[in-house]
């Protein structure tokens, strides 16, 4: 089965099938990422999947290969909340990233969480416009 993303080359290996068919290309804007510290790196763009760990989502593999990012409006609760994973205690900082329609393919869900599938010629780290730690964030 062709889909309309076969022809992308992606930052990493995704599975069958993903993107989904109701993602789609992103518009210029800011996305934010929790980070480990003030200087980021690439890694701290890698999905669940090429991490290594076991995809815990029933039918969500894709997800599971995606950049977990937020819009710039998620509440701070909602971040620190998720700090509270053993996988995600470390991170400390919020990256805010500035991603257009040549960054790749995305898909918005519930509570502003973005599924965010990367195009191999896109560099986050050096798409950062600002750092700031957890405790400094506020909503936009």
């Amino acid at each position: 089965m062709i889909t309309k993303f076969d022809n992308c080359k992606f930052r990493e290996a995704l599975p069958a099938n993903c993107p989904p068919d109701d993602a789609g290309p992103l518009n210029t804007q800011v996305l934010v990422r929790l980070v480990e510290g003030p200087d980021v790196t690439e890694a701290d763009f890698d999905s669940q999947e090429k991490l290594g760990y076991e995809c815990t989502i029933e039918n969500g593999d894709c997800e599971w290969a995606s950049c977990s990012m937020f819009l710039p409006s998620v509440p701070k609760h909602k971040l620190v909340t998720l700090t509270k994973y053993k996988r995600l205690k470390k991170k400390k900082h919020v990256a805010y990233v500035e991603i257009n329609e040549l960054s790749g393919i995305a898909k918005v869900g519930t509570s502003k969480h973005v599924d965010v599938w990367m195009f191999q010629d896109y560099t986050p780290s050096a798409n950062i416009g600002r750092v700031v730690g957890l405790d400094a964030y506020e909503p936009s």
